[in-house]
C-alpha cells in the first residue's frame, strides 16, 4: 500500500474522525493490520488524500461508516468493498473515482447511504444495488453510467432519497419505482431517458414526493412544463413542495409566460427552479 493509505488504515484502527484538521494534530497512531476486525469507522473529507482505495479494505469486516469524500481519491471502487456487510455509510463523492460500481455492492445488506455523486464512474447500474432493502438514500448523480434504471430498484422499499441525475441513462422509467412510497426525493434530469412516465410512478411522485426534476431527457415523451394524464393530474418537470402544490405551480409558470410553454429552459421561473436544486439537494 502507499504511505498514504498505511496512514489511512491507521486512522481505521483508530476511529478517527479526521476532517480539516491536520493528520499531524490527531491521535497517536495504532497499527490494527493484525486486528482488522476491530476497526469500525473511518471518515477523512475535506483533503488531499489522493491514491486509490487498496483492495485491503475488504478486510475490516466490522466497519460501519466509510466516508472519503472531497479527498481527490482516485481509480476504482474494488470488488472487495462487498466484504463490509456491517458497513451503514458509504460516501465517496466528489472525487475522481472511475470505472464500474461493483455488483459486490449488492451484498452490503445493512448499507442505509450511499453517497458516490461526482466522480467519473462508467457502466450500467448494478441491478445488485436492489438488494439493499435498508437503503434510504441513493446518490449516483454528476458520474458516466450508461444502460436503464433496473427495475430491481423496486426493492429498494426503504428509499427516501434517489438521484441519478446527469448521467447518460436511457430507456424508460421503470413501473416498479411506483413500489417506493417512502420516496421524497427523486431527480433523473439530464440524461437520455425515452417514453412517458409509468401512471403508477406518477401516482407515487404525486402522492409522496416533495421534490423531483425529470428535465432535459430529450426522448422523453413530453417536453412541456406540464403534462396532462388520463386522470388529469399535472407533471411539471420540475417542482419542489415548498414552492406550493402542483397544481399551485403550473398556474404560476403559466400566468408569468408571455408566449406558450414550450421547454423547461424556455421558462425563467422553472430555470430557476432547476439552479435552486442543483445548489441546495445535487
Amino acid at each position: 500500500m502507499t504511505r498514504t493509505w498505511v496512514l489511512l488504515v491507521l486512522l481505521l484502527a483508530a476511529q478517527c474522525h479526521v476532517g480539516e484538521a491536520a493528520l499531524e494534530d490527531t491521535p497517536e497512531w495504532i497499527a490494527c493490520e493484525a486486528n482488522p476486525e476491530g476497526c469500525t469507522l473511518l471518515e477523512v473529507y475535506n483533503r488531499v488524500v489522493k491514491g486509490t482505495i487498496p483492495t485491503e479494505i475488504g478486510l475490516f469486516t466490522n466497519l460501519e461508516r466509510l466516508s472519503l469524500y472531497n479527498a481527490q481519491v482516485n481509480g476504482t471502487i474494488p470488488s472487495e468493498i462487498g466484504n463490509l456487510q456491517k458497513l451503514t455509510i458509504f460516501n465517496v463523492h466528489n472525487n475522481y473515482l472511475n470505472g464500474r460500481i461493483p455488483t459486490e455492492m449488492g451484498n452490503m445488506t445493512s448499507l442505509v447511504h450511499l453517497f458516490a455523486y461526482s466522480n467519473f464512474l462508467s457502466g450500467n447500474l448494478p441491478e445488485e444495488l436492489g438488494n439493499l432493502h435498508d437503503l434510504e438514500a441513493l446518490f449516483l448523480s454528476k458520474n458516466f453510467l450508461r444502460g436503464t434504471i433496473p427495475s430491481l430498484y423496486g426493492n429498494l422499499t426503504s428509499l427516501y432519497q434517489f438521484s441519478l441525475h446527469r448521467n447518460n441513462l436511457t430507456g424508460t422509467v421503470p413501473s416498479e419505482l411506483a413500489q417506493l412510497q417512502q420516496l421524497k426525493v427523486f431527480f433523473l434530469s439530464k440524461n437520455q431517458l425515452r417514453g412517458s412516465i409509468p401512471t403508477e410512478v406518477l401516482d407515487t411522485m404525486y402522492s409522496n414526493v416533495k421534490r423531483w426534476s425529470l428535465c432535459e431527457n430529450s426522448e422523453m415523451e413530453f417536453q412541456e412544463l406540464t403534462l396532462i394524464d388520463s386522470g388529469n393530474k399535472t407533471l411539471l418537470c420540475a417542482y419542489d413542495s415548498t414552492q406550493g402544490t402542483v397544481e399551485q405551480q403550473r398556474r404560476k409558470l403559466l400566468s408569468s409566460a408571455s408566449a406558450p410553454l414550450s421547454a423547461c429552459t424556455g421558462v425563467w421561473a422553472m430555470a430557476a427552479l432547476v439552479a435552486l436544486f442543483n445548489v441546495l439537494f445535487l
